[in-house]
């Protein structure tokens, strides 16, 4: 009640309580606020002078991989090419750094866990081989709170990502490549089509999570298409030329890394079997054409690029196109960061925006929920895959793309059939 009203109910007080009025008004600004108004102000000032101090005013994106293989030195330019600055998001700079992870299952979960605990990790690409980057991906998606974005490159089998533990998690991983169910396919309906009766595969053990994926796979569509698996074994156990001839074998299929593929090309070669031999794309390199000479002549190779984008650009392609999502991905989320970091960071994030306080928790929220909208509304990304034209699955696979056929003719990679 007013004291106005008090004035009405209480005959002759009128004047005395409206001579109260001022006293009590004066003493409600005083006491409450006065004091709201200065802590909610020193809050503020000093929220922004801890951010200066010790808040994140910069973010990295970093890529990860083995930077002395000659493919994650390809991609790492392509990425790289744009430079290391320029690019902000909600006012901070981003900044891009590469780190090695030698290759080693066990080195990627290490630098993994470290990325997923510093306070300026904002994304992550990387680490280009199946087999790490299944060792890294729990780190990035589970340990880190919110979650790191992850874009993958080259990495092709399809079951890399935690399981869920609920059909509303959505991991925050865009892949640029198809995968391997694609790929065996592919490898499978080119040699039927080529006449395959019997197949030997053969399953690289360097880099395993794709390898083994990859080779099972290949068993699965060759029975589909009603075509005969007599043999299947890893690379270091080679059978007799005795049982290979009695099985029929007549194609071969190996998955696996260009090393172990042409040691593998020059033992058929000295067998002298005559089996057709495909490759598949983790053999891609210019290397395979050098040191393989005329033993790799006429030898098949499935690959996600065609064989001039790949003359064209190398792997740089796939930096290139993880620069550019990259880019569309930050814009989206600067155009919209307050709804977009609210809407997953909640009341703390409001409370931070009041305060100016800044988090790359807050930034990874906008790019989550970014990625996620792009999902949900089939948006197409701007990249050289699909003719410029790209979206991206819940699961994070690409959309409209698929696996090619090249051939090894005269010293060169060449499109199948134009290649003939």
């Amino acid at each position: 009640m007013t004291i106005e009203g008090l004035a009405t109910v209480i005959p002759g007080q009128g004047l005395r309580l409206t001579r109260l009025r001022k006293p009590v008004l004066a003493l409600i600004v005083k006491w409450l606020v006065l004091p709201l108004a200065t802590s909610l102000m020193g809050a503020m000032v000093i929220g922004r002078i801890v951010n200066a101090v010790l808040g994140t005013n910069t973010y990295k994106i970093y890529l990860v991989g083995s930077l002395d293989d000659e493919a994650t030195r390809q991609i790492k330019a392509g990425f790289l090419n744009g430079g290391n600055g320029g690019l902000t998001l909600n006012g901070a700079a981003i900044q891009f750094e590469a780190l090695n992870d030698l290759g080693e299952p066990s080195n990627a979960q290490r630098i993994a866990a470290d990325l997923a605990a510093r306070d300026n990790t904002l994304l992550v690409v990387g680490h280009i081989s199946s087999t790490q980057t299944k060792q890294a991906l729990p780190a990035y998606l589970q340990k880190a709170r919110p979650p790191i974005p992850v874009i993958l490159t080259t990495e092709t089998n399809p079951h890399l990502l935690p399981p869920k533990i609920s059909d509303e998690i959505y991991y925050p991983v865009f892949r640029l490549s198809p995968t391997d169910d694609a790929q065996a396919e592919s490898a499978v309906r080119f040699a039927v089509a080529q006449g395959a009766q019997a197949f030997w595969v053969v399953e690289d053990t360097a880099n395993p999570v794709y390898s083994g994926f990859l080779a099972r796979e290949f068993v699965v569509r060759a029975e589909q298409q009603r075509r005969r698996v007599v043999l299947v074994t890893t690379n270091e156990h080679i059978p007799p030329l005795e049982v290979l001839q009695k099985l029929g074998v007549d194609w071969v299929f190996f998955a696996g890394d260009w090393h172990n593929g042409l040691v593998l090309v020059r033992q058929l070669r000295a067998l002298r079997l005559g089996t057709q031999v495909i490759l598949s794309d983790g053999c891609t390199d210019q290397r395979i054409l050098e040191a393989g000479a005329q033993d790799v002549e006429g030898v098949y190779l499935t690959h996600p690029l065609t064989a001039k984008a790949y003359a064209d650009s190398g792997f740089t392609r796939y930096g290139a196109d993880a620069r550019k999502l990259v880019e569309q991905l930050l814009e989206s989320a600067n155009r919209r960061f307050s709804d977009l970091a609210a809407a997953r960071g909640g009341f703390p994030y409001l409370v931070r925006r009041v305060l100016g306080i800044r988090r790359v928790g807050d930034a990874r929220n906008a790019l989550v929920a970014s990625m996620a909208a792009a999902v949900r509304v089939q948006r197409k990304f701007d990249l050289s895959a699909a003719n410029g034209q790209i979206q991206f699955r819940d699961d994070g696979s690409p959309v409209a793309t698929a696996f090619h056929v090249w051939k090894i003719q005269s010293g060169s990679f060449t499109d199948y059939p134009q290649g003939r």
